[in-house]
């Protein structure tokens, strides 16, 4: 009894201790990187919004009513099918979701930031500076699969690997399609929210 309850009590302490380590690096990572991007972006080479990408788009954003759920389901079905095919897992949460069993106000400061700051900074970095770099040595087909799957990898996540590239792929299209990363930054946050959502109910 003694044993089956430190047992208990070891367990509970390294999952808060994994939980914490989540948020701090999610939370302390968000804060810096995004200090980071407004000292070189901003301050460094006087970029703006529409520098940035966040230009007017070439289509209307109500086209987004379609394409964020199609790439949720694309992505759940597309992943699920290949994670059988290959043996992978399929699973879209990654370790970060650890710091949502720590309570609400953890919670709140984990979505935020998934659904905020980092996925403005990602849309930026990936399909802003990458895309527009690797379009200028290589044609744009290339570029956007050197993209996809440079996003899907850079999560270092095994177990969401394979969700990430339907969805890096849906959000590489949607930056050419509608010419602006103001829709990619929604479809973006609209994933995280839904993944964040999902991962809320584990626990």
């Amino acid at each position: 009894m003694g044993l089956s309850l430190s047992a208990t009590v070891a367990n509970a302490a390294g999952l808060n201790r994994g939980g914490w380590i989540a948020l701090g690096v999610m939370v302390g990572g968000s804060l810096s990187d995004a200090a980071l991007a407004y000292v070189g972006f901003v301050r460094r080479c006087g970029w703006g919004l529409r520098e940035a990408g966040f230009t007017t788009p070439t289509r209307r954003l109500w086209h987004l009513l379609w394409w964020i759920p199609l790439t949720l389901v694309g992505g759940a079905i597309g992943a699920t099918i290949l994670s059988g095919v290959f043996g992978l897992s399929s699973s879209p949460e990654s370790a970060s979701t650890e710091g949502f069993q720590l309570g609400a106000p953890a919670a709140v400061l984990l979505v935020a930031c998934l659904t905020t700051v980092i996925p403005a900074l990602e849309e930026i970095v990936c399909r802003r500076v990458l895309l527009d770099w690797c379009a200028r040595f290589v044609p744009m087909w290339l570029a956007a699969t050197i993209v996809t799957i440079a996003f899907a990898a850079a999560h270092v996540s095994p177990a969401a690997t394979v969700y990430l590239i339907f969805t890096s792929a849906s959000l590489t299209l949607a930056r050419l399609w509608f010419g602006s990363l103001r829709a990619t930054l929604l479809i973006h946050a609209a994933n995280n929210a839904v993944v964040s959502a999902i991962a809320l109910t584990a626990f």
